[in-house]
C-alpha cells in the first residue's frame, strides 16, 4: 500500500502522468470490479481484444462458465502461539479448491488464489 500512498501524493502535487486506459492481462470481470462506481479505481478502461479471445483465455476446466469465484465465510480466525492469526478451515477449503481445479484439468501453474482479510482496515 505504500506504493499506492507515494503515487497518490506525486498526482495530488500536480506532478505529470498518464492512466492506462487499455489493459491487456486482467479477465474482464476482474477489470469490471476495479471500475465499479461510486469510486472507481480505473476510469474509462477497457480490454484488449486479446482478454476476450477465448483461444488466448479458454474456460477454466471445471468452472463451468466462470473464470473467477469468490467464497465467504464466517469462519473465526485463531491466533498461534506467536500472535500470527490464521484459518484453518479456510485453508482447507482452499488447498481442496486448488486440488479440484486441477483434478478437472487445470495445470497447477495456471491457479492464482488471492485472499483478502476484510477484518482489519486498509491503510
Amino acid at each position: 500500500m505504500q506504493y499506492y500512498a507515494d503515487l497518490n501524493r506525486l498526482v495530488n502535487n500536480g506532478i505529470q502522468y498518464t492512466m492506462l486506459d487499455k489493459q491487456r492481462r486482467m479477465i474482464p470481470v476482474i477489470r469490471r470490479l476495479l471500475s465499479i462506481l461510486p469510486k472507481p479505481f480505473y476510469n474509462n478502461l477497457y480490454d484488449h481484444e486479446s482478454v476476450l479471445d477465448p483461444k488466448i483465455r479458454p474456460p477454466v476446466p471445471g468452472m463451468g462458465d466462470r473464470s473467477l469465484y469468490f467464497f465467504h465465510h464466517e469462519w473465526p480466525e485463531l491466533r498461534d502461539s506467536s500472535l500470527s492469526m490464521y484459518n484453518q478451515d479456510e485453508a482447507e477449503m482452499i488447498a481442496c479448491f486448488f486440488n479440484y481445479l486441477v483434478l478437472s484439468g487445470t495445470p497447477a501453474d495456471k491457479v492464482t488464489i488471492l485472499t483478502v482479510n476484510y477484518s482489519y482496515p486498509f491503510v
